[in-house]
């Protein structure tokens, strides 16, 4: 297994926040990403994919190294990737890739240190001159991938075969699509407040306010209507990240490059539309904030015919897959595995995936195929509430079974001890400029 993709052509294509709760070939009811979906009817799709954590700045770096966050050590603001860690570019770049990123989301780059082993890297939303809010930063819309990834397939060494990793902020907040990629999607009628879409001054006191917003009436509830059109917008966002999808791919069969290739589309994270009491991800592991979409299209002549693939998988997956299918060396005590069900992988039956929170103290989790056991402590005292979901009976984790003598409690207690033992991660002191964290904070986050 692997010397038949071995030189091939790898694209990475990260669209952040994307739920796989909101995705038409998943199960989605409404039309919101034609072009994955077609690209899933020409690959795999892994219908039970999860990232190890709720945010960005851990899942980024376990989806490059194939290790849980609290191995990594990237888990707040502050952390960098320590320079042992061997990251996917790094394993490529030494067989002889070049290498390209792009990023959109401030929170998946260098701030981290997360651009090892990258040739090319390019912080998309770093700009000469100062935006409207006062800072030397922008939101990037999707469409600005499509002439990078252009210049890329331009400028790139023929001799050498290429990887290229594009995380695009979309479908992230702000939910601000074009009107266009609303059709259907949000009532044309609705005139109220996020009818262009988020502000910037919404999403500076959203993310003061924690996260934790409802529908309804009264103090710290949102309209209804408000909220039936947040959640139009948001998919509206994913229809407008698909539609660059499709470009993105359109480029790479201008090059005949699109059948030769190794094609990777996944998320960082899932997104919430208050089925817990939140919108957003990061502040749970409830299956809304982790769980995210996974397809792969594997080189034309590879064997491995179009599916979808239900074993429970993990983004930590994709390196050890990678390194598995290309005959490359993995760097040892990985938590990802081979994707089961494709060239050899084997499925699990027993496989738990430890899932975490951005909290310096986090919410943790095992989430089997069936069950979840969660530890969520209380900010207000030194209790923890230790809660078992049996998912088979209810997958929307609405009826939390208090069983603390659960064996997945006691597994997920002892996993986290032992990670707790390993300490902190890299640190690298001042953490993000003034600048930084105003771009950060118009993402919606604060700690």
């Amino acid at each position: 297994m692997g010397p038949e993709l071995a030189g091939a052509p790898v694209v990475l294509i990260v669209f952040d926040a994307m739920s796989a709760g909101h995705i038409s070939h998943l199960g989605y009811p409404l039309e919101t990403s034609p072009n994955l979906d077609a690209l899933a009817a020409d690959g795999v799709s892994f219908s039970a994919a999860f990232a190890p954590a709720s945010y960005t700045l851990a899942s980024i770096p376990s989806l490059f190294t194939g290790r849980l966050p609290d191995r990594h050590g990237v888990t707040q603001a502050e952390h960098i990737l320590r320079a042992e860690e061997v990251t996917l570019a790094e394993t490529l770049a030494a067989r002889g890739y070049q290498t390209f990123g792009a990023i959109a989301n401030i929170q998946g780059g260098p701030l981290h240190d997360l651009e090892q082993g990258f040739e090319v890297y390019e912080e998309l939303f770093r700009v000469e001159e100062g935006t409207p809010g006062g800072h030397g930063m922008e939101i990037v819309p999707p469409e600005r991938f499509g002439p990078v990834l252009e210049d890329w397939l331009i400028e790139r060494d023929p001799t050498r075969p290429p990887f290229f990793y594009l995380h695009v902020l979309q479908p992230h907040m702000p939910y601000a699509p074009p009107i266009q990629h609303r059709e259907g999607l949000v009532d044309p009628r609705y005139d109220g407040y996020f009818k262009d879409g988020m502000t910037r001054e919404w999403m500076i006191e959203f993310a003061g306010n924690g996260g934790r917003i409802i529908p309804g009436t009264g103090p710290d509830k949102i309209p209804l209507e408000d909220a039936t059109a947040v959640k139009g917008l948001y998919d509206g966002n994913i229809r407008y990240s698909d539609a660059q999808l499709g470009k993105l791919l359109d480029a790479l069969r201008a090059v005949d490059l699109y059948d030769d290739a190794l094609i990777l589309v996944t998320s960082d994270h899932g997104e919430s539309m208050w089925q817990h009491g939140y919108l957003g991800h990061s502040r749970q592991v409830f299956d809304e904030m982790v769980h995210v979409p996974l397809v792969v299209k594997f080189p034309k002549g590879a064997g491995v015919p179009p599916g979808q693939v239900s074993a429970l998988t993990s983004l930590m997956d994709v390196y050890p897959s990678i390194c598995a299918w290309m005959d490359l060396p993995a760097p040892g005590e990985l938590d990802g595995q081979p994707l089961a069900g494709v060239l050899g992988g084997v499925e699990d039956p027993e496989r738990e995936l430890y899932l975490r929170s951005f909290h310096r103290e986090p919410i943790v989790a095992l989430r089997g195929r069936d069950h979840k056991a969660l530890i969520e402590p209380d900010r207000d005292s030194e209790e923890e509430r230790w809660l078992l979901f049996d998912l088979a009976a209810d997958a929307a984790e609405k009826h939390p079974i208090k069983a603390s003598d659960h064996p997945a409690l006691a597994r997920l207690a002892a996993l986290r001890a032992e990670l707790e033992a390993l300490g902190p991660g890299a640190v690298r002191g001042e953490g993000p400029t003034a600048e930084e964290s105003a771009l950060i904070q118009e993402l919606g986050y604060a700690e």
